[in-house]
């Protein structure tokens, strides 16, 4: 066997393998023994072909498509071990020449990790990190906060004497009429909404203000060019609608007495305090985020990375699937969340192209600086890691069926990747 090596543009590495015509005779031997095991011959038990009648009934090309990748699943690996190639991708194969006096030449091309040349990537850290902003705490940021938890424990009660208004809580019957045909989904008893919040059609609400229990009331509503539902956008519908309760919203005093029934709080200043620390650390950390993106753009402006195809297809397809996930955790199909962005799959994989990208590269250069600076991590490390990684995941079957090596790959790329922050950062 013989072979040479060529380094191609976009990362990808070209391997012509020549083969002797015995070294081939003796892969399709073996192909053809593998093939035969699922041969009905009559006079012949299954498995029991022999070799020169099996080659009879076999297709001359399967045979020796059988034979290539038998040699080659041998071969690749032994010359990519012994070149050090930095492979990513399996290999594409072709054969290239099949004479049958001469022997077999294949060629194979597979994407490798792109050679990064590193600049001074410490003093370009050092410029971003000296930017940092002052980090504090607003009385109104708290105030809001504070608002929040009021809105989320208000309570409602029934109204009788007034109409309803914004916030209300109201109970309605409704039909939403196309052409005097009740639309697809257009009807229903006991529905609840807060008045004002326009979650069931634009300008909707606006009908109902100044209604009382009991009322009824029919109107036309024009529904926008640009509305989700196909079947009446741009159109006017009819309305009937029927109120049945009105409930105004009651939020709890703001006091020590709220503050305790929140949880390990005694008075209001302390519920107050909890807020502007929960506050402080939430935008420290965001700072933190920002000053490291900034870091790694610093240093990529000044590093050509040339992206072999497979990478970006490979983040791509990543990223799809965390995206399902979230989907899947709304009960929201891939196919329906491109129908609600109008989106063709091929036109969203290309929308996400320059993220992909992004991802790539910053992934290329932390590992790079981690060579580079000869980071380890220690076993006890990456017992911490996966155990943090595995607590986050509230399903015992995915945690039973999770790959224990992939798992390990993971944490020990997560733990690199902080150590190089906390490197450029120092």
């Amino acid at each position: 066997m013989n072979y040479s090596i060529n380094y191609l543009a976009n990362s990808e590495v070209e391997l012509i393998i020549e083969l002797t015509v015995d070294d081939f005779i003796k892969e399709q031997e073996k192909a053809i023994q593998e093939m035969s095991a699922d041969l009905k011959i009559n006079g012949y038990r299954p498995g029991k072909v022999p070799p020169e009648v099996a080659q009879t009934y076999l297709s001359p090309v399967e045979i020796t498509e059988r034979a290539a990748f038998l040699a080659l699943e041998k071969i690749y690996p032994e010359i990519v071990q012994k070149e050090k190639l930095a492979v990513i991708s399996s290999p594409a194969a072709e054969i290239i020449k099949l004479v049958p006096d001469q022997g077999v030449t294949f060629k194979l091309t597979a994407a490798i990790i792109p050679e990064i040349k590193l600049p001074d990537y410490k003093k370009l850290a050092k410029e971003v990190a000296t930017d940092k902003k002052e980090i504090k705490v607003e009385t109104k940021e708290i105030e809001e906060t504070l608002d929040w938890l009021r809105q989320s424990r208000a309570q409602f009660k029934k109204v009788t004497e007034r109409s309803a208004q914004n916030e209300d809580l109201l109970t309605i019957d409704y039909k939403i009429k196309l052409e005097d045909k009740i639309i697809q989904n257009g009807e229903a008893a006991d529905y609840k909404l807060v008045l004002g919040k326009n979650f069931l059609l634009p300008g909707f609400d606006e009908k109902l203000k100044g209604l009382k229990i009991g009322d009824q009331k029919t109107f036309p509503l024009v529904i926008p060019n640009d509305w989700e539902n196909e079947e009446i956008k741009g159109k006017t519908v009819i309305i009937e609608v029927t109120v049945k309760d009105i409930q105004e919203k009651e939020l709890p005093v703001l006091d020590d007495t709220f503050a305790k029934n929140l949880g390990h709080f005694a008075t209001l200043n302390e519920l107050k305090q909890n807020i502007h620390d929960g506050l402080l650390v939430e935008k420290q950390e965001k700072e933190k985020q920002r000053r490291r993106l900034a870091m790694i753009d610093k240093i990529l402006e000044q590093i050509d990375i040339v992206l072999p195809k497979i990478l970006l297809d490979s983040e791509i397809e990543n990223m799809i699937q965390e995206l399902q996930s979230r989907l899947d955790e709304i009960q929201l199909s891939f196919s329906d969340y491109l129908n609600q962005l109008k989106q063709t799959e091929e036109g969203f994989k290309k929308e996400l192209l320059p993220l992909a990208e992004k991802r790539v590269k910053v992934g290329l250069l932390l590992t790079a600086i981690a060579d580079q600076e000869k980071i380890t991590v220690t076993e006890d490390e990456l017992t911490a890691k996966t155990a943090e990684i595995l607590s986050r995941i509230p399903d015992e079957n995915i945690i039973k069926n999770i790959n224990q090596e992939r798992l390990k790959e993971y944490a020990t790329e997560l733990i690199k990747n902080e150590k190089v922050f906390e490197l450029l950062e120092n």
